[in-house]
């Protein structure tokens, strides 16, 4: 059986759920950002005649987080990863109409 928290554990529980926060609004901008480029990099792409997905890059890159992301799990970064690189190019060029990539 869990116990309510008490006011000290509720104050420290408070701080760091609005650290979380504040770590997620900054997440959010920086998916934001990338869609962005990566709308940039796609009509270069596109504009030049070259093949739009590059899944050797995604691999530097899924390669890349593994290595950052030392003491997580594995397979949660893979999904971060994967998740993140399916925010393509479409929301990017959604996110340019809007105003919302900065």
């Amino acid at each position: 059986m869990s116990r309510l928290p008490s006011p000290d554990e509720q104050a420290e529980l408070a701080e760091l759920r609005a650290q979380i926060d504040a770590v997620d609004a900054q997440l959010a901008g920086l998916l934001c950002e990338r869609a962005a480029l990566v709308a940039a990099v796609w009509a270069r792409k596109e504009q030049a005649g070259l093949a739009v997905l590059d899944p050797d890059r995604e691999q530097q890159i899924a390669g890349t987080y593994a290595t950052r992301c030392v003491g997580l799990a594995p397979d949660d970064v893979s999904r971060f990863v994967n998740a993140v690189l399916r925010v393509r190019a479409r929301n990017a060029a959604a996110l340019e109409g809007s105003g919302g990539a900065g």
